[in-house]
C-alpha cells in the first residue's frame, strides 16, 4: 500500500506531474471522473487520482521504451504467469474473486489484468495496485 518507483499512495497530482521529465497522456477514465489520471506510456505506468486529486490507484504495464523490472513481496515478477501471480497472491492472501480478465486480492490492494485471458500461462498485460482503503 505504498505505491510504485517513486509514485506513492496520496501524492498530490502536480507532485506526480514533477516527476516525470517525459510528455504523457491524461484522460478522464469515465463519465464520471472529475480529475484527469495520467497515461505515462515511456514508464508503463497509468496513474489514477481521487477526488482530492491524490494518487489512490496505479496501472502496470509493460513501457513502450523502457525496460522495467517488477518485484513484489521480494520476487522478480517481471513476465510472471497468470498462473504464477495467482500461486504467489494467494500464498498471502486467501481473499480473492476470479474474473474473465484475471483476479483481484482485495486485502493486498493487487488486481491483475489481461485483455484476451485465454491462458493461466500468459504473463500478466496490467497489475492494478490501490491504495489502502480506496475504491
Amino acid at each position: 500500500f505504498q505505491g510504485v518507483g517513486p509514485i506513492r499512495f496520496g501524492m498530490h497530482k502536480d507532485e506526480v506531474s514533477h516527476t516525470f521529465t517525459c510528455v504523457f497522456k491524461s484522460f478522464f477514465k469515465g463519465p464520471k471522473s472529475k480529475i484527469r489520471s495520467d497515461d505515462i506510456e515511456a514508464y508503463g505506468l497509468i496513474i489514477h487520482y481521487g477526488t482530492d486529486s491524490r494518487v489512490d490507484y496505479i496501472e502496470i504495464f509493460k513501457p513502450v521504451f523502457a525496460t522495467v523490472t517488477l518485484e513484489l513481496f521480494g520476487r522478480d515478477i517481471t513476465g510472471i504467469s497468470v498462473r504464477d501471480t495467482f500461486a504467489l497472491l494467494s500464498s498471502h492472501s486467501a481473499t480473492f474473486t476470479k474474473a474473465a480478465y484475471g483476479y483481484d486480492f482485495p486485502t493486498l490492494g493487487v488486481s491483475t489484468y489481461n485483455s484476451h485471458l485465454e491462458s493461466e500461462d500468459q504473463p500478466v498485460e496490467c497489475f492494478g495496485l490501490k491504495a489502502s482503503g480506496s475504491r
